[in-house]
């Protein structure tokens, strides 16, 4: 049988693949400058946002992104209720704990950094990027921390704290009432 020609541009690469800047500066992640890490911060939390969807999938849930406007990140449904979930990323510990500031905004936008507010969202995953864990806490706080000794357990048990976020937030709902997403989203 004779192979069918391929098609301009669509024949096998032999060529080296060429790495745009963000992949050669963060090539070597997380093992790379702080600078790197704060002018890579969206790309790095867009990867902490697909560790938490990549772990409740493949657990069988439905998870949806939210436009960017939102004050979450992702909507999931649990027994016919919508669960709104925040997401923060951060790459290195400080003095045997991983930080994480449960802010909004940015220093640099038009309406800088401000908190959430107690209803922006029901649960916050933690996600430390280079152990692939992540915590989940329904306890509304501006900052969490968690301590690095904890990373095994986290890394054995991945939705532990996921389950116990949910039962807390579901038993908190008020009867009758389901956790919605403010009007707008498109969910109904």
């Amino acid at each position: 049988m004779t192979p069918h020609p391929f098609l301009p541009g669509f024949g096998p690469q032999h060529d080296a693949i060429e790495i745009d800047d963000a992949g050669h500066d963060l090539e070597h992640y997380p093992d790379v400058r702080s600078e790197l890490i704060m002018s890579h911060a969206k790309t790095i939390g867009l990867s902490g946002e697909l560790f938490v969807d990549s772990l409740l999938i493949r657990h069988g849930l439905t998870v949806l992104p939210v436009p960017e406007s939102m004050p979450f990140d992702r909507l999931i449904c649990i027994d016919d209720r919508h669960v709104k979930i925040q997401i923060k990323t951060t790459t290195r510990s400080r003095n045997g704990y991983y930080l994480f500031n449960l802010q909004k905004g940015h220093y640099r936008s038009r309406r800088g950094v401000q908190r959430y507010a107690s209803d922006d969202y029901d649960v916050a995953a933690l996600v430390i990027l280079p152990e692939n864990v992540a915590f989940f806490s329904s306890d509304y706080r501006s900052g969490h921390r968690i301590a690095v000794r904890e990373v095994a357990f986290l890394r054995a048990n991945p939705l532990a704290s996921f389950r116990r976020a949910i039962d807390t937030v579901l038993a908190t709902a008020p009867p009758g009432q389901d956790i919605l997403p403010p009007k707008g989203l498109g969910v109904s």
